[in-house]
């Protein structure tokens, strides 16, 4: 699978996870770890502007 699409795929499952309040869980495997790193990098960047 090219770079680009599984890139496209991570987004798709990161927005379903803040917009239809899904679960990692229910992210395929192969996924689960891009998802995980832009939902730290949102994390991160919530934490920044609150202070």
């Amino acid at each position: 699978m090219s770079d680009s699409l599984k890139g496209a795929w991570t987004r798709l499952y990161h927005n379903l996870i803040l917009n239809e309040r899904r679960v990692i869980s229910e992210v395929p495997q192969e996924y689960q770890e891009g998802v995980q790193a832009l939902l730290d990098k949102d994390k991160e960047k919530e934490e920044q502007e609150g202070s």
